[in-house]
């Protein structure tokens, strides 16, 4: 049996939560979307949601085919207004390996919540919210015998997620976050990420721009040879 691994998103809450403007159809329980790119079906959610989805699916996939990593499996996105209680009350999504499933709290439920990397969840924000799972469960298709360490699994959803995040929301985080960077391997620890998420996050995107890294490292953490379960 397939061991249940849910890899949480972890939210930093701010001191007071953001309004949300405007209004959004409701969330219709029992709709379900495919995806036109990729084998990701959207259940939930409302179609700016589901639209929202997509397009993480799409920028997500073809960030692993650039990078030579080709393999896939059918995922399930389930776009929810609140996690389930057991993944605790700072988590904004998980991708759950033994069914291949990611939950995600809606727009409007997620963007209730607070900040999120020190920014307003927007819905620019929220595509990388969900590229960040997406990625996770891209991640787990591509690793030999579906076994990734935490730091090595975080590592490759942080880095796709800044990837293909807007240029400009990814240059505003970086710039709240100077000089945070791993500078070696044996700085990137499950310790690092449980401690301080974000950081980690910035610091692995960083550690992944640097020109001896980049997509070769990303291919040795999935491959096993990068950030082991144990070193």
């Amino acid at each position: 049996m397939t061991p249940v691994r849910c890899l949480p998103l972890l939210l930093l809450l701010a001191a007071s939560a953001c309004g949300v403007p405007g209004l959004e159809p409701e969330r219709d329980a029992h709709r379900s979307h495919d995806c036109r790119s990729g084998d990701v079906r959207v259940d939930g959610g409302t179609t700016e949601d589901t639209l929202a989805v997509c397009a993480a699916a799409s920028s997500v996939s073809g960030f692993f085919r650039n990078i030579g990593l080709s393999r896939t499996a059918a995922i399930t996105v389930l776009l929810v207004d609140r996690m389930p209680s057991e993944n605790g009350d700072n988590v904004l999504g998980c991708f759950n390996a033994a069914d291949a499933q990611v939950k995600v709290l809606s727009w409007r439920a997620a963007s209730d919540r607070g900040r999120w990397l020190g920014q307003s969840i927007d819905r620019t924000l929220y595509h990388s919210l969900v590229a960040h799972e997406i990625a996770h469960a891209l991640a787990w298709c591509n690793a030999p015998g579906n076994t990734l360490s935490v730091r090595a699994s975080e590592y490759v959803a942080y880095v796709v997620m800044f990837a293909t995040m807007e240029s400009g929301r990814r240059e505003a985080i970086l710039a709240d976050a100077p000089g945070v960077s791993f500078d070696r391997e044996g700085e990137i620890s499950d310790t690092f990420y449980y401690l301080a998420p974000s950081r980690f996050g910035v610091a692995a995107y960083r550690h992944y721009l640097r020109p001896e890294n980049g997509a070769r490292f990303l291919r040795a953490v999935l491959s096993g040879a990068a950030l082991p379960a144990v070193d």
